[in-house]
């Protein structure tokens, strides 16, 4: 995320139609995730890492990607 960017909030994530995308910062693992996975509902303000996402490695860094269309977030994958 870029110093002016806000984080992406479970309200965002839940109005998305696509998967969005968590990058490790850590350990740089990628997963797809849909609002269901993170436990996203409207009208929620919190940030991923607020709800208490962390990364399989126990990192709570991360790069948040909000894709417009499924084939950004197939083609974010293979580009691991």
């Amino acid at each position: 995320m870029l110093p002016f960017q806000k984080p992406l909030t479970l309200h965002e994530v839940a109005l998305s139609t696509y998967p969005i995308g968590l990058e490790c910062r850590r350990c740089v693992r990628r997963t797809l995730l849909q609002a269901e996975d993170v436990g996203a509902r409207l009208n929620d303000p919190r940030s991923l890492t607020e709800a208490g996402h962390r990364c399989r490695c126990g990192s709570t860094d991360f790069e948040v990607e909000h894709f417009a269309t499924p084939s950004k977030a197939r083609g974010w994958m293979r580009n691991v």
